[in-house]
């Protein structure tokens, strides 16, 4: 028989202390410590207890518990048997709004231990204002704080002492860190329930400024973050949009979200109306990340009303580049093509050679789609040309990437080989996730084109953990490659079942690239189990979804060729339909190499 037993060790008085240690000195008696995860295995962890395909719930979750593993555990099963989170359904009242508070409960305990670990008003100021600084606590900081405020430096290395001793906290080379996730929170409720919090917002800002100033965009998310907490909307505007287009650069969409989330608050709370030419540029992020999401839709009416209360011309056409460039991502690409020549047509009135060059690119993507890779390699070409002049690293990476998938499709593998590798490494210096997803992503391709299946999986792995943790909507390609993979190896099912979490997701399911390859998928696996029934339908799903949006792709002929083969000793009727398809498919590109 096996016996499992689960302890919070900071939780633990006395006698459970003594009965756990009585309990572990008997034969065959084993303790495994979980200690706090690093980011990726919490996101993986939080992943598989929310049950679904919600990365802003995930990081919203990982947020909360800081790592610790068993107080996820709590967590999700308090939201499920509050009725807050539904298995099986793809949204629940957690996953549309703010999280909820944390039962009274499980703050109570906390609660006692802290009252009892501190004797002053004076000490309990100076440990709210650690807690407010964060779960990990700098020295310098918490005493430039606590300085501001009056308290002394003495002070601090009493309650450091006191804290510990109590459990409440651990001693690190740069100051502290708290127990447990709650032991903050609870100390923070406290001063919030006793007319304090504001107030330490306002001191920590104010300590933040002075020691680091708002370059830096952690400092500026941080500042930006208190000085909205404390009631000053004004000043956190500022510091929040810097933090957020930082964040849209470094390709960290969840994180751009919720920095964009604040900012609207901190607008809110301003006044600024809805037609103010101030809210353009915050409207293009908001576009931007909307539509590194997956929701093109959104991100198209969010760039439309940028243009709409846009004054300053570069905002116009940086507003329709990005409704440009969703309308790519869902397969309209004929209104994307129309958006991108007034983006470039814009930025020329304006004299901003780089928003050119990035409507360039954009309008190279709409060529490549369609399947007229010479076309795509020209612009491609041109911007890369104006982005080196220009020098912004960003701009460069991306036109690497390009410019190599034109050298991949034409079968000039070691020439898109160095071009990927140049972007990665370009991607990498500049802190680039979205690039370096997609770097990863290319050499899988590369890879794959091979026959190294295993190579290229490895590679795209990388790329849906990046993808994954920062919520891009580019893990659902990077999935779906892997699903390539599968079915090169001639495993059909494997695929299918990794297709079959893309259709079930509603935003990856309307995405094309990503539906049409997955529905032929579908039909390969359906072929092969003798469901002719289940063939009809995924094929003519895959043919509705590519032809509403007319793209061109070498991995849609091939699918659509390994369905012609499954399906061929079954029915050659069916065969035929999609060899035909296939056929057309690479007549396309042929024409437009």
């Amino acid at each position: 028989m096996l016996f499992v037993c689960t302890a919070v060790e900071e939780l633990c008085d006395v006698g459970v202390a003594a009965q756990l240690e009585a309990l572990l000195a008997k034969d065959g008696a084993t303790a495994l410590p979980i200690d706090r995860l690093d980011d990726a295995d919490a996101d993986l962890l939080c992943a598989q207890l929310v049950g679904r395909d919600d990365a802003h719930l995930i990081q919203a979750l990982r947020r909360r518990t800081e790592g610790n593993p068993l107080f996820a555990v709590h967590i999700v099963r308090d939201w499920v048997q509050r009725g807050l989170l539904v298995p099986g359904q793809p949204t629940s009242p957690v996953s549309r709004g703010a999280l909820p508070e944390l039962p009274d409960l499980l703050h109570s305990l906390w609660d006692r231990r802290v009252a009892a670990a501190l004797d002053t008003d004076e000490e309990r100021r100076a440990l709210e204002l650690a807690a407010v600084l964060g779960g990990s606590v700098d020295l310098v900081e918490w005493e430039t704080a606590a300085a501001r405020d009056r308290i002394a430096g003495p002070v601090l290395d009493v309650v450091l002492d006191a804290v510990v001793a109590a459990g409440l906290a651990r001693r690190t080379d740069e100051g502290l860190v708290f127990a447990h996730v709650l032991v903050r929170a609870s100390i923070e409720r406290r001063a919030r329930d006793e007319g304090r919090l504001t107030r330490h917002h306002t001191t920590v800002a104010a300590a933040l400024e002075l020691l680091w100033g708002t370059d830096t965009p952690v400092a500026a998310a941080r500042i930006g973050r208190h000085r909205l907490a404390a009631g000053d909307a004004g000043a956190a505007l500022a510091p929040l949009f810097s933090a957020a287009r930082t964040a849209v650069e470094e390709g960290d969409v969840l994180e751009a979200k919720a920095l964009l989330e604040d900012w609207t608050r901190a607008r809110v709370a301003c006044g600024l109306a809805d037609d103010d030419a101030r809210l353009a540029p915050a409207l293009i992020l908001q576009a931007t990340v909307a539509d590194r999401e997956g929701h093109h839709d959104e991100a198209r009416r969010l760039a439309t009303r940028a243009a709409e209360v846009a004054r300053d011309r570069r905002h116009l056409a940086h507003a329709r580049r990005v409704a440009g460039e969703a309308a790519t991502a869902a397969g309209a690409l004929d209104e994307a093509a129309l958006l991108l020549e007034e983006a470039r047509a814009a930025s020329a009135a304006a004299g901003d050679r780089l928003g050119q060059a990035q409507a360039l690119r954009a309008l190279g993507d709409v060529h490549y789609w369609r399947g007229q890779r010479a076309a795509a390699a020209r612009l491609y070409r041109e911007a890369h040309a104006i982005f080196q002049a220009v020098g912004r690293k960003l701009d460069v990476a991306a036109s690497l990437w390009s410019i190599g998938y034109v050298e991949l499709e034409r079968g000039a593998l070691d020439a898109a080989r160095a071009l990927f590798l140049e972007q990665r490494q370009l991607c990498r210096s500049i802190r680039d996730r979205l690039g370096e997803a997609n770097a990863n992503n290319a050499l899988g391709e590369l890879e794959r084109r091979g026959g190294r299946l295993d190579e290229a999986e490895v590679h795209y792995r990388a790329a849906l953990r990046i993808a994954t943790r920062s919520g891009l909507s580019r893990r659902w390609t990077f999935r779906l490659n892997l699903a390539h993979a599968h079915l090169a190896r001639g495993d059909a099912v494997g695929a299918a079942a990794l297709v079959e979490e893309l259709l079930g997701s509603p935003k990856a399911a309307e995405e094309p690239m990503v539906a049409a390859p997955a529905w032929w998928i579908t039909a390969v696996a359906a072929a092969e189990r003798g469901d002719l029934e289940g063939w009809d339908r995924a094929v003519a799903r895959a043919l509705a979804v590519a032809a509403k949006s007319a793209v061109v792709e070498e991995d849609l002929a091939f699918v659509a060729e390994a369905a012609a083969r499954a399906m061929e000793p079954r029915d050659p009727a069916r065969a035929g339909r999609a060899a035909a398809y296939a056929a057309r498919t690479r007549s396309l590109i042929k024409q437009g190499a």
